[in-house]
């Protein structure tokens, strides 16, 4: 009866200790990634030159998020107890030696996190051994304070985290692929390509000619990255008194689309973006435009 109850109080503790870890970890991701992704989503509802189609990078968040899944793999490294751990008196040890588990055996445990559910069902059946333990051999135990506090091998902890980094970088390269390789839109551009003299022409010609209506933020570019044609990509900010409806839209399309032949004079690609506050609500209609 005795060893039932104990084996109940364990087997509470370690699924406890999984969890404080999970939500200590993921909050140290969010910490890592969030910025990087709040700023890529909040760009995507701005007014800019560059193209809506392209495809977002997220790159950067994706090497974070490594970063940080590499410290969740790594998190018993020091010492063989992770935060939960150490809040709740556990710590890992070698199961052949009896001595606190090494860098690389806490990297080895910790891989199969990615089968959480297959762990969490091995810890309700043998709370002191999951599938990680068994393969690094290694187990769980009560901390003991008595005994003598082994120095913490930094370069193993390293070892163990590049290790996980690796493993994580080869698990998530397909995703990083993706990021990276999507085929560009027609209307990709790099500032490299800018024209800045064709650019200033036309803004001063379209400014001159509608700033009753508008003003003109143009940037003309020699090629896009999928195409030699031109590109060109206008932002039309209309006074606040002119409401842009359809016919009106219509017309001054038109007579953009007209202007920008002249002035460029060359086959080109783009788009216009009319951007008009209708009462506090911002309004953008776009068009794309070829010849």
């Amino acid at each position: 009866m005795q060893t039932t109850t104990m084996i109940k109080v364990i087997t509470g503790a370690r699924i406890a200790s999984m969890l404080i870890d999970h939500v200590i970890m993921s909050i140290i991701a969010a910490v890592f990634t969030l910025p990087i992704m709040l700023g890529k989503l909040s760009s995507a509802f701005e007014v800019s030159h560059y193209s809506s189609d392209t495809p977002t990078d997220y790159g950067s968040a994706i090497y974070l998020m490594i970063f940080a899944m590499s410290l969740y793999i790594c998190k018993d490294s020091i010492n063989g107890r992770s935060i939960a751990k150490r809040i709740l008196g556990h710590q890992i040890i070698d199961k052949k030696t009896g001595l606190v588990a090494n860098p690389l055996k806490c990297f080895i445990r910790n891989l199969f996190i990615v089968i959480w559910p297959v762990e969490v069902i091995m810890v309700l059946i043998n709370p002191t051994s999951r599938l990680g333990d068994k393969v690094a051999g290694t187990e769980v135990v009560y901390f003991d304070k008595e005994k003598e506090v082994i120095k913490t091998n930094i370069p193993k902890v390293i070892l163990a985290f590049v290790l996980a980094y690796g493993f994580l970088f080869v698990i998530l390269l397909p995703i990083i692929h993706l990021s990276k390789s999507i085929t560009p839109s027609t209307d990709k551009i790099e500032e490299s390509f800018y024209n800045k003299e064709l650019s200033n022409t036309a803004n001063k010609r379209f400014n001159d000619s509608l700033q009753q209506y508008m003003s003109a933020d143009i940037r003309i570019y020699n090629k896009t990255v999928a195409s030699s044609k031109m590109y060109i990509s206008a932002i039309f900010n209309l006074k606040e008194d002119y409401e842009l409806d359809g016919e009106d839209y219509e017309k001054i399309k038109q007579f953009c689309y007209q202007l920008f032949i002249v002035t460029v004079d060359k086959p080109f690609t783009g788009r216009m973006q009319f951007v008009y506050k209708h009462g506090v609500k911002l309004n953008i209609q776009e068009t794309k435009m070829e010849n």
